[in-house]
């Protein structure tokens, strides 16, 4: 399922991976739509994961990786957004690229701790 948010494709696929070789430009997979982190800046296609290919000890949630890209400057505008989730932290990371004007947000910044920590680490 296809869906424009805020003039971005969000794209659904319940629990459908796509292999690395085969992702776009232009294009985020959030928290194992891609398994493992994945950065490609020149084609702009990146994976931002915390389940596969990574140590889960130390890797950040999926929403505290795109909190943190943002705040270092990476630009999600126009990219396209693709899940195969709807969890916590896929929502709050979808949101932020959503609105990376709010990344600096106290209650924001709460927001993505929280979740991240849990997703991350279990309750």
């Amino acid at each position: 399922m296809e869906i424009t948010v805020f003039g971005v494709n969000v794209n659904f696929v319940y629990g459908h991976t796509t292999p690395n070789h085969e992702m776009k430009e232009d294009t985020v997979y959030l928290d194992g739509a891609v398994q493992g982190p994945v950065i490609d800046n020149e084609r702009r296609s990146y994976s931002l994961d915390h389940h596969a290919n990574c140590v889960r000890a130390f890797t950040l949630a999926t929403c505290q990786q795109v909190a943190q890209a943002i705040e270092l400057g990476w630009d999600s505008r126009g990219l396209d957004v693709v899940v195969n989730d709807l969890d916590a932290d896929t929502m709050v990371s979808a949101w932020l690229i959503l609105h990376p004007e709010r990344v600096r947000e106290e209650r924001v910044r709460e927001l993505v701790n929280r979740v991240g920590f849990v997703d991350a680490h279990g309750p």
